[in-house]
């Protein structure tokens, strides 16, 4: 019985630690309101049309992203998510350390 009851205790602890690192790896990539947004094209025909629709949905250009033909731009979330989800651009959190900056400002 112990046996049993220490492999669930330990299973409890494992999953716990799981969820903190999950939650604290969603909430570094989580887009906030308003501010800068890394867009990597994962669709097909996204590299062609991301920089147009960032462009039309008032993003302003900062520059060239980390990863290939992915950008960096300044703009408000609720005009950007929905129309670059829809054509296949995942839009997440620019923080300056995951987008190359070495003082962590983007």
């Amino acid at each position: 019985m112990s046996r049993s009851y220490n492999l669930a205790t330990l299973s409890c602890f494992v999953a716990q630690g799981l969820a903190v690192v999950l939650g604290f790896a969603v909430l570094t990539v989580w887009p906030p309101r308003r501010g800068e947004y890394l867009l990597v094209p994962v669709g097909r025909d996204a590299t062609a049309s991301l920089l147009p629709i960032a462009v039309a949905e008032h993003a302003l250009l900062i520059g060239a992203g980390p990863l290939p033909n992915s950008y960096v731009v300044r703009g408000d979330r609720s005009l950007l998510a929905s129309v670059m989800m829809s054509h296949g651009i995942i839009l997440l959190a620019a923080s300056g350390v995951a987008c190359g900056s070495s003082d962590g400002a983007a």
